[in-house]
């Protein structure tokens, strides 16, 4: 082998490495978008992808906080714990480039997830239907169903100034709303007819055999 063909196989691996590392713009995950809610009285991460090395600030509610991109592009901070706030703010990540999240609020923040039962749509129960004409400061984030075998650090969907679809979440939201007087965010990941395994780590199958599937 000369030397050229092998100088020119370098050349190219390192310029497409170098455009790959350069052309990957500062995102969040889908978690983090206009109308979240972010969860009171507890550190609160924040993550997304960069690029290698990009250094990240976020600033909400009169805090700072910055870090630096890995090698992979992935980075993480961690606000510190945040009062109740019903007043919608702003949150500003800044990389290279910066992105401005609006109608951000801070109360509490709920996972529902299961199977038919929880995603029982609220339009099929008129009595909880009845209530979303007086629901106040309840929004929702809807996960869209897919498979993974491994875990993820993102999920499909976004933030809505809306309560969420599930029966049984709006109906949990709406009351826990009326007694803490709180915004309240919930985080709808069901889906009927799943089975009780594909909720479970992987991992559980070798300590327990009849798990696996």
């Amino acid at each position: 082998m000369t030397k050229q063909p092998f100088i020119l196989t370098l050349f190219i691996f390192l310029f497409f490495n170098t455009a790959i590392a350069y052309s990957q713009e500062l995102k969040l995950a889908n978690l983090f978008c206009d109308n979240m809610v972010l969860q009171r009285g507890t550190e609160v991460p924040v993550w997304g992808i960069a690029a290698p090395k990009e250094r990240i600030t976020v600033r909400f509610a009169g805090q700072k906080v910055s870090t630096k991109a890995g090698k992979d592009g992935k980075w993480m901070v961690a606000l510190a714990p945040l009062e109740v706030s019903k007043t919608p703010r702003e949150m500003a990540i800044t990389g290279n480039t910066e992105i401005v999240l609006s109608n951000v609020v801070v109360g509490e923040v709920w996972i529902c997830s299961g199977q038919s039962n929880m995603q029982f749509s609220v339009n099929n129960v008129p009595e909880t239907k009845a209530l979303l004409a007086s629901s106040e400061n309840i929004r929702s984030f809807e996960v869209k169903r897919t498979v993974s075998f491994e875990e993820e650090d993102n999920v499909i969907g976004k933030w809505q100034d809306t309560p969420p679809s599930s029966a049984v979440a709006f109906g949990f939201a709406y009351f826990l709303e009326k007694s803490a007087d709180i915004p309240i965010g919930i985080i709808h990941a069901s889906w009927g007819s799943s089975s009780l395994e594909a909720w479970m780590p992987r991992d559980m199958a070798k300590e327990f055999p009849i798990l696996r599937i």
